[in-house]
């Protein structure tokens, strides 16, 4: 017994350097791999999805229209005169309501993507397969992405048998509410190189749109598609 005092306390005392040890190597392993946040941010994908991308050159925007494209004639001469090229996730709507808008978008070289809908996985399913079909059919490239909000649990199953890419967002610029002033304020206050930036064709985002393609500039990034953002 008094062999097994002598012991014990040993025995503990490594035991608890082991412990020590091995919290240390996994707090070194955590912060190599998540650093400043931006290494987990750097990898893009998520659940199943992509949430930013690899390109710390650019900025992806994804302007996302079902309904309301009230001002996209706006943003589109906007980008024009820029020169920029950026991602356009339409839903179901939208493409069924302005065959021509497709054919517009995909003319000035802008990348089209599917917006997911709401409802059940075979819901969005079947929306989100004859969404890209129609896209398809009216001369564009058949779309690689679909964009969605939420916890996006059906969505990213569609997109896995659709053989799509599911993409969120690093920001929601929250577009359909606020002023110019407020919209610019949320891009300029968070946004960084291999984020993708969700907007939507209201008035108030075409008003901001110059003002916050000159703030991406002067932090010498380009606002670009999110495949050019996630692939390059």
């Amino acid at each position: 017994m008094k062999e097994k005092r002598k012991i014990g306390p040993v025995f503990s005392a490594v035991l608890t350097d082991l412990a020590l040890a091995a919290i240390v190597a996994g707090l070194f392993l955590t912060l190599s791999f998540f650093g400043s946040g931006r290494a987990v941010r750097a990898a893009g994908v998520f659940g199943g999805a992509v949430y930013t991308g690899r390109n710390t050159e650019s900025v992806a925007l994804v302007l996302t229209a079902d309904w309301d494209a009230a001002s996209m004639d706006e943003l589109l001469a906007c980008l024009d005169a820029s020169g920029a090229k950026i991602t356009v996730a339409l839903g179901k709507n939208a493409v069924n309501a302005s065959p021509a808008l497709v054919r517009r978008i995909a003319a000035a070289g802008h990348e089209l993507a599917v917006l997911a809908g709401s409802g059940g996985a075979e819901t969005v399913l079947e929306d989100a397969g004859r969404t890209a079909e129609l896209i398809e059919s009216l001369g564009a490239e058949r779309p690689k992405l679909l964009v969605f909000a939420g916890d996006g649990s059906a969505a990213k199953r569609a997109a896995a048998k659709l053989g799509m890419t599911a993409v969120a967002g690093t920001l929601d610029l929250l577009c359909v509410r606020g002023t110019a002033e407020e919209i610019t304020r949320r891009a300029a206050g968070n946004t960084n190189g291999g984020d993708i930036v969700l907007c939507a064709p209201t008035a108030a985002f075409a008003e901001a749109l110059p003002r916050i393609l000159e703030y991406y500039s002067g932090l010498g990034l380009t606002a670009g598609t999110v495949s050019g953002t996630i692939y390059d």
